[in-house]
């Protein structure tokens, strides 16, 4: 009898074990290395299921890919990006690696980046936004929104509506799950076809 129960336990014990063990497996499932700007817009990750790591110590020029089967070094400045084992896209730009936050319309970034105040240093969210996947790295201001979309006039209007300063160009909307900024893009230029008939 003893021993019935004991084959029970061990049966039991490795059926809530195997789940576990699959689950980890497959947590690196969705990684990958983006070689291009292309392959990311096309969702094709090099490497898929490989561990990423962005950030080695005396090596911030350098992304390590780990698979199964290949373990390699890349230049940052010769890859687009990568997606890490949560699913989250990120983008290399001058040896950093910066967290696509929403790629609607265009692309933002998000980056915590150290800043000096006086004598104290302190760890702050800064946003920058491309205007397509592989154009060139802004802060995210209204100045700079406006003159990277110079001919949507309406998209510049409601800016200076809804917004008064650059940090409130974050605020995002819970309800909705976007940005306020992507709302406002998006009713631009629905409004901007609406005008001229399209």
């Amino acid at each position: 009898m003893k021993y019935v129960f004991f084959s029970i336990c061990l049966i039991m014990a490795a059926s809530l074990y195997a789940p576990a063990t699959q689950a980890q497996a497959n947590s690196t499932e969705g990684s990958g290395l983006y070689r291009s700007a292309e392959d990311y817009v096309k969702g094709v990750l090099s490497y898929p299921g490989a561990r990423i790591r962005a950030d080695i110590p005396f090596r911030h020029s350098v992304v390590k890919v780990a698979g199964n089967t290949v373990t390699k070094d890349f230049r940052k400045d010769q890859v687009y990006g990568y997606r890490d084992e949560q699913g989250q896209d990120y983008r290399f730009v001058g040896n950093k690696a910066y967290k696509i936050v929403d790629e609607t319309h265009f692309p933002m970034y998000r980056r915590v980046e150290l800043i000096t105040k006086g004598k104290e240093r302190t760890r702050e969210p800064r946003y920058y936004f491309s205007t397509y996947a592989g154009g060139p790295l802004q802060a995210l201001t209204i100045r700079g929104l406006k003159k990277a979309f110079p001919d949507n006039r309406r998209f510049h209007n409601l800016l200076d509506l809804q917004f008064r300063h650059d940090r409130e160009l974050v605020a995002y909307d819970d309800f909705h799950q976007e940005y306020k900024v992507k709302t406002l893009f998006n009713n631009a230029i629905q409004d901007k076809s609406i005008v001229q008939g399209e």
